[in-house]
């Protein structure tokens, strides 16, 4: 049996491969926002970006976006690239087209303060892992 997704846990790769039944909570939506083209996606993150802008951001937090946002805008959907996490088969894009809805559409101004710590904290690890997981933490963590 999978271990629970721990908010609290720092250490991102304590879940490398270990999402199990917390990943099929989000399951469903993932598969959903895993058709979207990447043109977009990549106008969904546009507008998200703006968005972040209307609350506090830290600097890191807006590196860590940049870095997820152009390596998507340069690279798309690559398996062996740093916005795809190996270890639990999830693309960061999706994540983040997740967090687009809830901040964007949904205009969620507690998830969206979340999801910008969040951002904050990846600036001590951008592997792809740790994207993942800081995305899949906060989208759980808020689920409806």
């Amino acid at each position: 049996m999978n271990p629970p997704v721990d908010p609290s846990k720092t250490l991102t790769h304590t879940y490398d491969g270990k999402l199990g039944q917390s990943k099929l909570q989000l399951l469903e939506d993932i598969a959903r926002v895993s058709q979207i083209s990447k043109n977009d996606k990549l106008d969904a993150f546009g507008h998200l970006r703006l968005e972040i802008q209307k609350y506090p951001i830290s600097q890191p937090a807006q590196r860590c976006f940049e870095a997820i946002f152009q390596t998507f805008s340069q690279g798309g959907r690559v398996p062996s690239g740093c916005n795809y996490d190996p270890t639990n088969d999830l693309f960061v894009d999706d994540l983040l087209y997740l967090c687009f809805e809830k901040i964007v559409k949904n205009q969620d101004a507690d998830f969206a303060q979340a999801f910008i710590l969040q951002l904050g904290d990846m600036i001590s690890g951008l592997c792809a892992q740790g994207r993942v997981i800081r995305l899949f933490q906060i989208l759980l963590a808020f689920r409806e």
